[in-house]
C-alpha cells in the first residue's frame, strides 16, 4: 500500500478527533466496498441521523443486511452482523476500522486501509438522484 495514502488517513484522523453524526433526519448513502484476504463485501450503506447517534446498515446487492451499527460521537458499536462476520474479533475489527473510517468521512476522505489486518474499506458517498 502507498505510503502517501497511509498519511493522508492519519491526518484525517487526527483532525477529525471524533466521529461527526449525520444531522438528525437526513440520510446518507454510500457506495460500500470491504476487501479482506478471504473475500469481499460490497454494497449500500445507508445512514440516518438522529439527535445523539445515527443508525447504519450495510445492505449487499441482493438486499440483505450484511451490517447493522450505530455511529456516535465516542465511535461505531455493531449491532447484528451478517452469520459470515458473526465473530467477536471479526466485530471488534469492524468497530475499530469503521470508526476510523466515519471520522476520516467527515473529513472526506472516502478510502481506509487497516494494514495489519490486511483490510480495505472504500466508502464513496452516493449523490441524491432526486433532485431534479
Amino acid at each position: 500500500m502507498p505510503s502517501s495514502l497511509v498519511v493522508v488517513w492519519l491526518c484525517c484522523f487526527l483532525l477529525s478527533g471524533h466521529v461527526v453524526v449525520p444531522e438528525e433526519g437526513s440520510t446518507l448513502r454510500y457506495k460500500a466496498l470491504i476487501e479482506m484476504p478471504r473475500g469481499y463485501v460490497s454494497g449500500v450503506c445507508v445512514v440516518k441521523g438522529g439527535r445523539e447517534t445515527a443508525r447504519g446498515c450495510l445492505f449487499n446487492e441482493f438486499g440483505f443486511s450484511v451490517l447493522d451499527f450505530v455511529v456516535g460521537s465516542e465511535g461505531v458499536r455493531i449491532l447484528s452482523t451478517s452469520a459470515v462476520l458473526d465473530r467477536k474479533k471479526i466485530k471488534k475489527t469492524l468497530q475499530k476500522d469503521l470508526t476510523v473510517l466515519f471520522a476520516g468521512l467527515s473529513e472526506g476522505c472516502d478510502t481506509y486501509i487497516n494494514e495489519k489486518k490486511d483490510i480495505a474499506y472504500h466508502f464513496t458517498l452516493l449523490q441524491d438522484d432526486t433532485q431534479e
